[in-house]
């Protein structure tokens, strides 16, 4: 007899979580099938359920159960549904994981999961994904990830980069490549690092500066909102330019983007209230959640931009920050950059070792705030 009720998830949806939705729904789908909860032939809620049951536009779901069935999970079968696939499992080239330490930028990590993930399931390589939180101790909790690597894991690659992630990796003797972080990885790699994928933020400053050098602009501030994003700057002296850096704190001290772009508005609003003069020719925003902070004070203010003082910003393709005209920007494009760290990864699973001098930089674009 042809089943045609299915049963609700075993499980719920967390959106304070830095992982996406969608990837939460197909991971919680995943493990209801491995475990038996849902058998071969069961069908599973459809598309209008998921949205009543979690609360979201139907996108999301639909995105979860086409990867299931990109996996050969599950079996979408048009008058019946989407259901358990009789081959319950697919076969895999091989195993890719991605880690992440938890850290402020979730924005840019989940864009960048998900382009990196689709192109290995194209490539048909299965993905895990990994987030790494901090235990009581102050250090990375690496349970999961230890548990993954007693499974056969051809590659892990470590976004962001950690010292801390990358010893235990090396411990382990696990395979692994490093996209962002510290320059030094590239110099002097642990014997398992395979490669590693430079992200220089400062890459666009020159742009900014030879902007500067073809307009009236002498005056340059940045303002930033931690001590590693002071560090974008720090080793260059633009000739014929004066430049200096306000560091501002978040709110609460803490890094929600709430705390950050209250504490950019507060501290911005009390400079403004005691005048003008500290204004400069250029603000330089240097990171995109602060800068929406930064540009409500400037506009409380009655701060004309560009006249009054031009504006550049950091940003991330497809998250802004938006403004009522358009900003001059360094922006960052976490999708081409999980395409390119993708391609990267393929290319050392097909054997033909890690590529070597690939570099995920910020393109500088001219908006209406710096003409």
């Amino acid at each position: 007899m042809k089943k045609t009720t299915s049963r609700n998830p075993p499980f719920d949806i967390d959106r304070n979580s830095g992982i996406s939705l969608s990837e939460q729904i197909e991971d919680g789908f995943r493990k209801a099938i491995a475990c038996g909860y849902y058998r071969e032939g069961d069908i599973l809620p459809s598309l209008d359920e998921l949205v009543r049951l979690f609360k979201v536009s139907r996108i999301i779901p639909r995105r979860a159960l086409r990867r299931l069935a990109d996996e050969g999970l599950v079996v979408p079968r048009r008058h019946i549904g989407t259901t358990v696939s009789p081959k319950g499992v697919k076969i895999w080239r091989g195993h890719v994981m991605l880690l992440i330490p938890d850290v402020a930028g979730a924005y840019y990590a989940n864009v960048f999961a998900d382009s990196f993930r689709e192109k290995l399931s194209e490539a048909g390589y299965s993905f895990t994904r990994i987030t790494m939180s901090r235990s009581d101790n102050g250090h990375y909790d690496c349970a999961q990830l230890d548990a993954e690597l007693n499974r056969h894991v051809d590659l892990t690659v470590l976004l962001h980069g950690s010292p801390e992630i990358e010893r235990h990796l090396s411990k382990a003797g696990a395979h692994f490549a490093v996209v962002g972080g510290s320059t030094k990885s590239k110099r002097r790699k642990p014997s398992p690092c395979v490669g590693h994928v430079l992200r220089p933020r400062a890459a666009a400053i020159p742009d900014l500066f030879l902007h500067c050098r073809s307009t009236d602009a002498r005056r340059v501030l940045q303002i930033g909102w931690d001590r590693d994003d002071g560090k974008i700057t720090e080793n260059i002296h633009p000739a014929g330019l004066a430049f200096d850096r306000w560091i501002i704190s978040p709110a609460s001290g803490a890094v929600h983007p709430e705390d950050v772009q209250r504490g950019a508005l507060q501290a911005v609003s009390k400079r403004l209230e005691a005048g003008r003069e500290w204004l400069p020719d250029v603000l330089f925003l240097s990171d995109d959640v602060l800068a929406s902070g930064v540009l409500m004070a400037l506009m409380a203010h009655g701060v004309r931009v560009p006249e009054d003082v031009r504006v550049v910003t950091w940003a991330h393709r497809g998250s802004g920050p938006v403004f009522v005209k358009t900003l001059t920007r360094m922006e960052m494009d976490p999708e081409a950059h999980g395409h390119t760290a993708a391609d990267c990864a393929l290319t050392f699973l097909r054997g033909r070792g890690f590529p070597d001098g690939i570099e995920l930089r910020p393109t500088y674009i001219k908006g209406e705030s710096f003409p």
